[in-house]
């Protein structure tokens, strides 16, 4: 790996959202946190391929600095002289203690490939069999390049799936969901989803987060969360993130009549703990949508917010 490649990398693509790098040593270097924008505090291991912020203490892998920071060219780049095709394995663990976070033993399937491998190899492999479940993510699903290298997801020819992977904020594969590409596919979750974050990696807890059912109702939207169901459990670990970081909350389930007694169960737990935590219900405008993914030009702008209050609850109670 050529340290030198990796460092002009980060002063074009990352250190432009804070400042200049400069050399602490000759393993590290450190610049201005684009998380919390502090000048000077984020550390940057170019042998382990991590960062630090001493500040806010987001850490994690490069690679997803990249992942959250970078265009697509950057991360291209990136990819390309590191050669992080397959999912990260894990590193020491640094930044967080032992007890915040129970080691999820997630393995994916053998032979599965992702798809920034399959576009690196496009002329090496047998590109043909692979062009169903590309075209499905960005003609059904709406994922662009970018989003598909960003969230790393893979496909399993064997089962005839795609795969999308979860990280935990260190980097560490948590979790994973498969599913077929025709309408009525089986879905498949391996790992406990009360016990992770997915894609905490990503994630922001000091500024509004998005809440939604699945993942292909979020992955368009900046800071979001799917919950992975139409329910948010008082003892998964979202939840206490939640409540610990009084993270305000956008709350936006599909446009059907059952997904009310979900957004008020879900809001009713987290107003348990902490009456004035603000908490918005996003509903779709255009009402010829009840599926949020099925958006084809899918943006914030998409949804209508209404505080959760009293006057709302009850509102939602006369629909039920």
């Amino acid at each position: 790996m050529e340290t030198d490649e990796i460092k002009n990398l980060i002063d074009i693509y990352i250190s432009p959202l804070s400042q200049k790098w400069k050399l602490s040593h000759s393993d590290n270097i450190e610049i201005g946190c684009p998380f919390c924008k502090d000048e000077k505090n984020l550390s940057i291991s170019l042998s382990k391929q991590i960062y630090n912020c001493w500040n806010c203490h987001a850490s994690g892998r490069l690679l997803f600095l990249f992942k959250k920071f970078s265009n697509l060219e950057g991360l291209e780049k990136y990819i390309s002289i590191t050669k992080q095709f397959s999912h990260v394995s894990n590193f020491d663990n640094l930044f967080i203690t032992k007890e915040e976070y129970k080691k999820q033993e997630i393995i994916l399937p053998e032979n599965c490939i992702s798809i920034s491998e399959i576009f690196a190899n496009k002329h090496k492999i047998d590109y043909i069999i692979y062009e169903p479940y590309i075209d499905y993510l960005i003609n059904k699903r709406y994922l662009d390049k970018f989003l598909l290298y960003k969230f790393n997801i893979y496909i399993d020819i064997k089962n005839e799936k795609i795969i999308v992977p979860s990280y935990d904020k260190l980097g560490n594969l948590n979790l994973y969901f498969s599913r077929g590409i025709n309408d009525k596919a089986d879905y498949f979750i391996k790992g406990n989803k009360n016990e992770v974050i997915f894609n905490e990696y990503l994630i922001n807890f000091n500024i509004p987060i998005i809440l939604v059912e699945g993942f292909f109702d979020g992955v368009r939207l900046k800071n979001f969360c799917p919950l992975l169901g139409k329910d948010l459990s008082e003892n998964s670990l979202l939840f206490r993130k939640i409540i610990l970081n009084n993270t305000p909350i956008l709350l936006i389930l599909d446009n059907e009549k059952g997904t009310i007694k979900n957004k008020l169960e879900i809001a009713d737990k987290i107003k348990k703990y902490n009456s004035k935590h603000v908490i918005y219900i996003g509903e779709i405008k255009d009402n010829s949508y009840k599926d949020i993914g099925s958006i084809k030009n899918l943006d914030i702008d998409s949804f209508a917010f209404y505080e959760y209050n009293d006057e709302l609850k009850f509102n939602l109670i006369n629909k039920l």
